[in-house]
């Protein structure tokens, strides 16, 4: 072979480094990885396709949730598959009203973190069928004009032979440059083609093309991603969560919602509320304790009456539509519990009166018992409930007379988005470390058990977090190169030699396992380390 195409072969010298893995110098004998990975790739995604139009006419609560809202409104488009209009096809009624849905309606649809995945994924769906077309129409027929094929390698042929012609052109012949079959002789186009050196470097240029074409498909996605962005802002920017500024490191003489007012008052910047951080880790227990008790009170009432209750004398209606403390028949068993004791509990009642309710409920079912450390068995229900009584007091004691000191970090809210965007990106404290203003996250994402940590705390939390991570990313690598080294046909070969055997039986099982196994068994083995990292924003 002439040229520089012999850089891509790989030979048998142990001195000469591999071909990676999966690369054709590694095939050995899998003649059908092409029509294999198609068949596959095929079958795959058309059944999912079809499965997927037939259950969502079936699972409306599954793939059309939104449907079921209240005043729920979709895009005009949907309306002929929502409404199930006669002459529309439910089965394939999505595909056109999606394709005529603009990017804004799906923004304000489902929100800008599902748009930015939807518009990314249409983008790869875009530049893969983009390299589809390009790679079908000129590098495969090159391949198999030029002796290759989409099936396995070209063969390593020298100089000067008629070997590397396809099968069907047998009497062809070369000489002085050109290809002759008798008195017809083959254009200099085809002559060219047919020079291995032309498909070594087709793979140069279509690899820089592609690579161009990523660059090119991921620099527009941004722009419009960026887009997306300052659309979805300005639907929020009155919100207050827009307006809103996470305050940290206040120094103590400014602890206080007037202080810290007035200080970004004296800045230029109009306050609408300020909210200060307070140590409230003595009412999080009491709750805590609260609700623990509640769950196992509810847990040992099921286990009595059962659910749903087949108990006599239990009425479930007397949970539902009654205002609180009705009548002396229909109050329930906690009315009056929940209160933040913000008013009097001249109404709430002893335990004594409150189990004399339920004394008419008779039940099959022997009634829970709990044993307290190592010593006698009580009734589960009243133990629990004077558990829950008791915390109850503790929370409305706690939120009466307790004193909570202030933390170190507020929220502060605007009256609008040009002074918090002006007070988050400006140092406008004396000391730089201290009055760090941010924009504040929405309330649903802050993590309230960590506000009031401070700058240290955080420090030593992530210097260890990312220690930790570092520590599983490495120690990540030994498995996964493991996996991908005992999936190799040449391990495989070694090690099991009746497997390599019996694989070699069938070429399209031998494409299977030289080309698709070794790189699903990859993913699905790192897919695992999303659950391992799942718990370090929150330990963060």
């Amino acid at each position: 072979m002439n040229g520089w195409a012999w850089v891509l072969m790989d030979d048998d010298d142990d001195d000469t480094p591999s071909l990676p893995p999966g690369s054709p110098g590694t095939w050995h004998g899998s003649e059908q990885w092409f029509s294999t990975q198609l068949i596959l790739s095929l079958s795959i995604g058309v059944s999912a396709f079809f499965i997927f139009c037939f259950l969502r006419t079936r699972w409306e609560m599954v793939y059309m949730p939104r449907t079921r809202l209240k005043d729920f409104s979709p895009a005009p488009a949907h309306w002929p598959d929502i409404q199930k209009a006669s002459g529309a096809s439910r089965f394939f009624g999505w595909i056109i009203p999606t394709l005529r849905t603009s990017e804004f309606v799906v923004l304000q649809t489902v929100g800008l973190d599902a748009a930015v995945l939807l518009s990314f994924l249409r983008m790869s769906f875009i530049l893969f069928s983009l390299f589809a077309v390009l790679a079908g129409a000129i590098l495969v027929p090159i391949y198999k004009l030029g002796g290759g094929s989409t099936e396995s390698p070209a063969p390593d042929i020298p100089d000067n032979s008629t070997d590397f012609l396809p099968s069907w052109t047998p009497d062809w012949t070369y000489g002085n440059g050109t290809w002759k079959h008798g008195n017809m002789t083959l254009p200099p186009f085809f002559d060219f083609i047919a020079d291995p050196t032309t498909s070594a470097t087709l793979q140069l240029v279509f690899a820089y093309t592609f690579t161009a074409l990523t660059l090119h498909f991921l620099h527009r996605n941004f722009h419009r991603f960026v887009t997306s962005r300052q659309a979805f802002g300005l639907q929020l920017i009155h919100s207050v969560s827009a307006r809103t500024v996470l305050v940290t490191d206040v120094p103590s003489h400014l602890r206080g919602d007037r202080a810290l007012a007035e200080y970004f008052e004296g800045c230029g910047w109009e306050v609408e509320s300020v909210s200060i951080c307070r140590e409230v880790d003595a009412v999080k227990r009491a709750l805590d304790k609260r609700t623990n008790a509640l769950l196992e009170l509810e847990d040992a009432w099921v286990a009595w009456v059962g659910n749903p209750a087949t108990a006599t004398g239990y009425d479930p209606d007397v949970y539902r539509n009654k205002p609180r403390a009705s009548s002396p028949t229909t109050e329930t068993l906690i009315s009056g519990l929940d209160r933040n004791g913000d008013g009097p509990a001249a109404t709430a009642e002893d335990p004594e009166s409150l189990r004399a309710r339920y004394s008419t409920i008779h039940s099959d079912k022997p009634r829970p018992t709990k044993r307290i450390r190592i010593g006698k068995s009580v009734d589960a229900i009243g133990f629990w409930e004077d558990k829950f009584l008791e915390a109850d007091e503790e929370v409305r004691v706690l939120r009466k007379t307790g004193r909570f000191e202030p933390t170190h970090v507020a929220f502060v809210t605007f009256e609008d988005v040009k002074s918090t965007q002006e007070a988050s990106q400006v140092a406008h404290y004396r000391e730089h470390t201290q009055v760090v203003t941010t924009i504040a996250p929405e309330p649903r994402d802050v993590i309230w058990n960590r506000v009031s940590m401070s700058r240290r705390e955080h420090r030593i939390r992530d210097t260890v977090i990312t220690g930790l991570m570092g520590v599983l990313l490495v120690s990540w690598i030994p498995p996964v190169v493991a996996v991908s080294s005992l999936l190799s046909f040449k391990e495989i070969e070694r090690v099991m030699p009746w497997l390599a055997n019996l694989i070699k039986q069938s070429p399209r099982l031998e494409a299977v396992f030289q080309t698709t196994v070794p790189t699903l068994a990859l993913i699905m083995f790192n897919s695992l380390l999303p659950f391992l990292l799942e718990s370090v924003p929150s330990t963060r």
